[in-house]
């Protein structure tokens, strides 16, 4: 009964539509989601003190309209509006968890919430495409049509959005030419958010509908960039193979002593996996000769050990740091590739060089892990940002870290509303117990005014060189707010930015990186003249290493700038 229903809306649905074309289509749901978007533009002070309400609600403005015309035909349009719907709102129940998490509005910062909610989503959603598509299509979910609608789904959005770009660029263009002559009607109107949403929601559902419409120019392209990577696998996995190699004759010390160690095997790792399945595609047939062939095989059997060093190298700092947002991101990636590539060793042991044709099986089952660890992320069950605050909290409470040395500004950038809670729990407690502790901690988090400059309790806490001296009120204001916490060195040194010498701050992080702030007196007037962040990489804790840098001898060099470097020791700071 249920399917005859069904059938009966969807031959009415479908004999409504017979009177108008899939253009008209395409562009009135361009028109729809750009007005929707309007709407919810214009309530965004009221949404953004209500993010729970806010993201579902612009995640379904995005998604649900893109991927409808992604997945539409005219024979299969109820069962299209079903999964699609279906998709979306599972989708909208991780927004509106993730709006939890970025709330109360005002009390932390939240970019990065939006920003990891914003690309996980986009991945999954990527990925549940190719799987949603021949369900909607009624066609055979074989790896062959998984292959093909990634490429064409990537081009189609692709070239979609960048159409919607040139169409904002010829508005702005537009916009300059009237007001130069003194029309300023199209200034005016180009700015209004009625206007532009619904053009640009119009101009992305237009591109949406001629690009998935030219499937052998989006073939094409997918062909030419398939030879391009056909051409540059080779050359990856011999790379690989000889890094690989030549470690048992340098020793991992060396590659912990850069900076980005772990990140380099893990790009390696996982542009050695991208390229090698856009090369052998289905696994039907050998893309290369036999000879080159086997050596692709033996280089592709070495990808695991990619994924235990880069595993090896974040546990190290794990272990001497504890858990961070980027850290368990790492983890997650670094496992997903892990799997990939132990599946292709395992496949080549098997099958010797015949593996290819196991290729898509474990491609095929992979494509689910990826899609529920990507949605797990976004959920209660894999919550990045509490599993960082509790291991960034429990250092605190067991008194490794001393509460003055609370990064105040790590937990409000990096650990959104569990961050926000546990240091409100922190506060409430040290207002118990330690008065002078709370109104420190109050000041860190702005919560409470502090006097111009610093205490000489404070003073005397920060390491000068290369000599105690007096740090002016207004210098040490300027410092103040360019970071809340005390530096843990003051260096007075010349420069060269102004004749008088320079104070150059100095703050150690919690993701092992130095942050320098100068300022120098100009004209009588203390101003900035620099700041940077430096990554470093070495055995020393945060501690050890400022206490190596105060005894460092230093020196300014390079006067060809504006003002120079510094180099403490054999360590160059570079201001920007």
């Amino acid at each position: 009964m249920n399917e005859d229903t069904g059938s009966v809306t969807e031959k009415s649905l479908s004999r409504f539509l017979e009177q108008i074309s899939d253009r008209e289509i395409f562009l009135f749901i361009g028109l729809i989601q750009g007005l929707a978007g309007w709407g919810l533009a214009e309530n965004g002070d009221w949404l953004d003190q209500h993010r729970a309400i806010a993201y579902p609600l612009w995640l379904l403005v995005c998604v649900w309209p893109t991927l409808f015309m992604l997945s539409f035909t005219r024979q299969c349009i109820t069962r299209g509006l079903a999964w699609v719907s279906g998709y979306s709102a599972v989708l909208a129940i991780l927004a509106a968890y993730t709006g939890w998490q970025a709330s109360p509005q005002g009390e932390f910062d939240s970019e990065g919430v939006i920003a990891t909610f914003g690309i996980s989503a986009v991945a999954a959603t990527f990925v549940a495409l190719i799987h949603l598509q021949p369900l909607i299509w009624r066609q055979p979910r074989n790896y062959d049509a998984f292959f093909t609608l990634s490429w064409r789904n990537f081009l189609t959005i692709g070239l979609s959005a960048a159409l919607t770009l040139g169409v904002r660029l010829v508005l702005l263009l537009w916009e300059a030419l009237f007001e130069a002559i003194g029309i300023e009607f199209f200034s005016g109107l180009f700015e209004e958010a009625w206007f532009i949403l619904p053009v640009l929601a119009i101009s992305f559902a237009f591109g949406l509908h001629n690009f998935r419409g030219a499937t052998s120019v989006i073939d094409s392209i997918a062909s030419l960039l398939e030879r391009l990577i056909w051409l540059l696998l080779p050359i990856i996995v011999l790379l690989s193979a000889s890094f690989l190699i030549s470690l048992p004759f340098t020793g991992l010390q060396p590659l912990w002593d850069t900076d980005w160690g772990t990140f380099i095997l893990m790009a390696a790792n996982l542009v050695g996996l991208f390229f090698l399945n856009a090369v052998y595609q289905t696994g039907g047939g050998l893309p290369y000769p036999a000879i080159t062939h086997r050596a692709l095989t033996i280089g592709v059997a070495f990808f695991p050990i990619l994924s235990a060093l880069a595993c090896y190298g974040l546990s190290l700092r794990i272990a001497q740091y504890g858990w961070t947002v980027s850290r368990c991101w790492a983890l997650l990636i670094i496992v997903l590739m892990a799997l990939f590539s132990i599946g292709y060793a395992w496949i080549i042991i098997l099958k010797r060089e015949g593996w290819p044709e196991r290729l898509p099986w474990i491609n095929k089952q992979m494509s689910f892990v990826l899609l529920g660890a990507l949605l797990l992320t976004n959920s209660p069950v894999l919550d990045f940002r509490s599993i960082s605050t509790a291991s960034y909290f429990s250092g605190i409470e067991s008194r490794k870290v001393a509460i003055q040395d609370l990064d105040a500004r790590y937990v409000q950038s990096e650990l959104a509303r569990p961050g926000h809670l546990r240091m409100q729990a922190l506060l409430a407690a040290l207002e118990e117990s330690d008065e002078q502790a709370a109104i420190a901690l109050r000041v860190k988090l702005g919560h409470e005014r502090a006097e111009p400059g610093w205490t000489r309790a404070q003073r005397d806490r920060i390491l000068m060189r290369p000599e105690p001296f007096d740090v002016p009120t207004d210098a040490a204001e300027m410092i103040r707010r360019h970071r809340s916490e005390l530096p843990d060195l003051l260096f007075r040194v010349d420069l060269g930015a102004s004749e008088d010498p320079e104070i150059l701050a100095l703050w150690g992080n919690i993701d092992h990186s130095l942050d320098t702030y100068c300022v120098g007196l100009q004209e009588g007037v203390w101003q900035s003249c620099g700041s940077q962040k430096h990554g470093y990489e070495t055995e020393l804790t945060l501690d050890e290493l400022l206490r190596a840098l105060s005894r460092d001898e230093f020196q300014a060099s390079i006067p060809n700038r504006p003002y120079k470097d510094l180099h403490i020791g054999e360590r160059k700071l570079k201001l920007e």
